[in-house]
């Protein structure tokens, strides 16, 4: 007799119905087609929680593994489903009329949804999203610049789990202006308050896994500053840069505009993946100028609101994809020097590698219209210095 196995669905599927009475489960490519009830009902028992063995002659179990092995192939089926674990608050125990426990599961789901999507969901075995979204709180994250985009960057990587973000330059216009109004949760009463004070008193209430006070001593380890990743949005100053490279720092700039087109990127993790300056040489043989060596003719004013969101979002979800790629404790550049033993490692480090070494150009006018263009690392370019890591203890 087959031993009974816990298997469920990736949360989001649907059945879609196809010609001729069939079925179609998955997504894109990936997806598996049910040309018999029979197949619909052992997935309806599957997505269900349910053994879509029981009740089933054993001599047409085959058929079960058959469909089983169809959906694992499709990458649809998963090991059963993990929850956050949430530290206890009444009696040593969590009970279920525990609101704020609740709140925080509710919260917790649509980020548990997209981690379970994730590539590194796939490539770190059965971790079902929960392990994931965790590892977030562990992440330290700096934000350079004071323009709308950092702010929403702030709020959305906050409410994201991502708990260890905090502002560098914390004396860059520091009341809040007539531009910030209407981002994260600025409104018209906080005009002329203190700009920091104020993200940093709204930060529970934003936070999706909110700390009393910051981990100085995680803060500070060298452990963590491999893990750590410095965002900057708006003008950049070349020693700020110079600093970044020298201290192998990770670092992912979005540009200031020009007239309508705002670039964000590569993500550079130096001696591991190409630089800034290999995404400028790049651009130099692609068009002929590069949009980062300029001449301001007159001031750039914040962008418009809609573009704001849209440009913070697609920045955030490079960002929470390349944090997400590192497995507790390790940086990109252990992932990539461990990916030799694995195939599932090799997939992951390839597909941090093809999502970060890419920058993009968004036209405000046409955000549909974004392009991306892949980045490697220019003959011409110096960054090959920093390409031996040293050894850690």
């Amino acid at each position: 007799m087959k031993e009974k196995r816990k298997l469920g669905l990736r949360r989001g599927l649907s059945l879609l119905p196809a010609n001729a009475g069939t079925y179609r489960i998955g997504r894109g490519e990936k997806s598996v087609i049910l040309t018999t009830p029979f197949a619909r009902t052992a997935t309806l028992a599957i997505a269900k929680g349910q053994d879509p063995f029981a009740q089933v002659p054993a001599s047409h179990h085959w058929l079960i593994e058959e469909l089983i092995t169809s959906l694992a192939a499709a990458d649809l089926l998963t090991q059963g489903r993990r929850e956050i674990a949430l530290p206890p608050r009444y009696l040593n125990e969590i009970v279920e009329r525990d609101i704020a426990a609740q709140q925080l599961r509710n919260r917790c789901e649509p980020e548990l949804l997209q981690c379970e999507w994730s590539d590194a969901a796939r490539a770190f075995g059965h971790d079902e999203g929960a392990e994931i979204l965790a590892a977030r709180t562990t992440v330290r994250v700096m934000i350079s610049g004071r323009n709308r985009v950092a702010t929403l960057l702030h709020s959305l990587l906050l409410a994201s789990g991502v708990s260890l973000v905090e502002f560098i330059d914390r004396f860059d216009r520091a009341a809040i202006s007539d531009c910030d109004i209407g981002t994260s949760t600025i409104t018209a009463k906080e005009y002329a308050e203190n700009f920091y004070t104020y993200l940093q008193s709204q930060r529970r209430s934003v936070s999706l896994f909110p700390l009393e006070r910051r981990p100085a001593k995680q803060r500070d380890s060298g452990k963590d500053k491999y893990a750590t990743l410095v965002i900057h949005s708006g003008p950049l100053d070349i020693e700020d840069l110079i600093d970044w490279l020298t201290a192998r720092q990770p670092h992912f700039v979005i540009q200031s505009a020009i007239a309508d087109e705002i670039t964000m990127g590569p993500l550079v993790i130096p001696g591991i993946t190409p630089c800034l300056r290999c995404a400028d040489l790049t651009q130099v043989d692609r068009l002929g100028y590069s949009s980062a060596d300029r001449i301001s003719l007159t001031d750039t004013p914040e962008i418009a609101m809609v573009g704001a969101h849209f440009v913070a979002s697609v920045a955030a979800a490079q960002i929470l994809h390349f944090i997400d790629s590192a497995r507790a404790g390790q940086s990109f550049a252990d992932i990539t020097a461990d990916s030799a033993s694995s195939a599932d490692s090799v997939a992951s480090a390839d597909s941090v590698a093809s999502a970060i070494t890419r920058s993009t150009t968004v036209n405000l006018q046409n955000l549909l219209a974004a392009k991306s263009h892949s980045i490697t690392v220019h003959p011409l370019c110096g960054c090959g210095s920093f390409r031996e890591y040293p050894k850690k203890n």
